[in-house]
């Protein structure tokens, strides 16, 4: 469950708390096929009580692949993409995916939001 912040549309209804929650529930499908490899698949269904406009929908449905490779014993490197069903999203939305680095015991985050990456933002914690 999330509290979803977007602004009411019409302040003159009355606005409930209740219209701002939004819900996921996913079903993690995984396994670790060895001590190097480790994929997993994620149905996904997420529905918002409040959109933010008259023609998108409440409900969103995706598929998630991830997966872990560890490189060495102090390194590994883990994917994800999620598919979003169409219809359900406005059409501008990408696909994401992100790409994770992993170095014991830094931690490099590399993720883009195009499905032909030109560019990829990185974070170190």
């Amino acid at each position: 469950m999330d509290l979803f912040s977007l602004k009411w549309q019409d302040p003159e209804r009355k606005n409930y708390l209740s219209s701002r929650l939004s819900f996921v529930h996913q079903l993690l499908i995984a396994r670790k096929f060895n001590d190097y490899l480790s994929l997993q698949v994620e149905p996904t269904y997420i529905h918002k009580n409040l959109v933010a406009g008259k023609t998108d929908d409440d409900d969103t449905y995706a598929l998630g692949l991830g997966g872990r490779y560890k490189l060495t014993q102090r390194v590994s490197m883990n994917v994800e993409y999620f598919y979003v069903m169409p219809g359900s999203v406005s059409e501008l939305f990408i696909n994401p995916l992100s790409v994770v680095l992993i170095l014991k015991p830094v931690v490099m985050f590399f993720s883009s939001t195009s499905p032909t990456p030109t560019y990829f933002r990185a974070w170190i914690y």
